[in-house]
């Protein structure tokens, strides 16, 4: 399994990032499948972790009572 981690940027003589570089790295994660399949992957565990019930709602409950008392 060949994960990105992070990409590098590109940099001009000033040490600015381009937009055309910006672009070209925004390609390559949208035509990377792998990538995308990670990212549906995570899309639905966010959907489960904030429904009502999910690790977030928890989470938010627990701390309002804290708060609360």
């Amino acid at each position: 399994m060949n994960r990105i981690t992070g990409l590098e940027f590109g940099k001009d003589e000033s040490g600015i990032i381009s937009r055309d570089e910006i672009k070209n790295k925004v390609e390559q994660l949208l035509e990377d499948k792998e990538c995308k399949v990670r990212a549906a992957e995570l899309k639905e565990k966010v959907k489960i972790a904030v429904r009502r019930g999910g690790h977030s709602d928890m989470n938010l409950n627990s701390f309002m009572d804290w708060i609360q008392e």
